[in-house]
């Protein structure tokens, strides 16, 4: 062996040791960062929770993000490296959450507290995939695309979409059994979805394997 293979095996743990120090410092950052967010909608946040806990259309919120980290888990041995940091969904996200949260502000003599709540709350879900661009970078977002598109479930619905949706549901029916018809529906389909569709990523994810 001569002397340029021994300064190559004496630097390979040190770039070994170098990159997984790097991702330590990447997750930790990504974990703070996190933190501070949820902080910082902690109003809403808390709101969102207590709709959530009174309302059997929304009790569905309670499970999202368990579902979706339970989904990042379950593929975790399949994710790729943290790469450099994808500022161009970073700066795109952030910019969509900026221009949601200040509809409320815009519009305040039309909007109320069911539509700011939704604002904040998909201000809140937008910033969270620009952190996670910021600090995973874009391979490790592409991999998990649907747990963070799933995130969008903890978004409550626009009073004027539910009355939309129930109005069009009510067509062709009594009018003494159409409230209630149209909660059942509305509350059956969302449950559907919110397990029906995790259940079909887990069967395409096995079967890529």
């Amino acid at each position: 062996m001569n002397k340029s293979d021994e300064i190559l095996e004496a630097e390979a743990p040190a770039n070994v040791g170098g990159k997984h120090n790097k991702a330590s410092r990447h997750i930790l950052a990504f974990l703070l960062t996190t933190c501070v967010l949820v902080l910082c909608f902690s109003r809403p946040l808390y709101a969102l929770l207590h709709l959530a806990a009174r309302s059997e259309l929304y009790s569905h919120i309670l499970l999202v993000p368990f579902i979706s980290a339970y989904l990042v888990w379950m593929n975790r041995k399949r994710l790729p490296s943290m790469t450099a940091p994808d500022f161009r969904t970073a700066l795109i996200f952030s910019s969509a959450a900026l221009a949601v949260y200040t509809v409320p502000f815009v519009f305040n003599a039309r909007m109320g507290l069911s539509e700011s709540l939704t604002c904040a709350v998909l201000s809140f879900v937008f910033l969270f995939i620009g952190v996670c661009g910021c600090f995973l970078g874009r391979s490790f977002i592409s991999a998990i695309t649907f747990p963070l598109g799933f995130l969008l479930f903890l978004t409550p619905f626009p009073t004027f979409l539910i009355e939309w949706i129930e109005t069009g549901l009510s067509t062709g029916r009594r009018p003494s059994t159409s409230l209630c018809s149209n909660a059942q529906v509305l509350r059956s389909s969302m449950k559907i979805c919110i397990f029906f569709c995790p259940i079909s990523h887990w069967r395409a994810l096995r079967n890529a394997a």
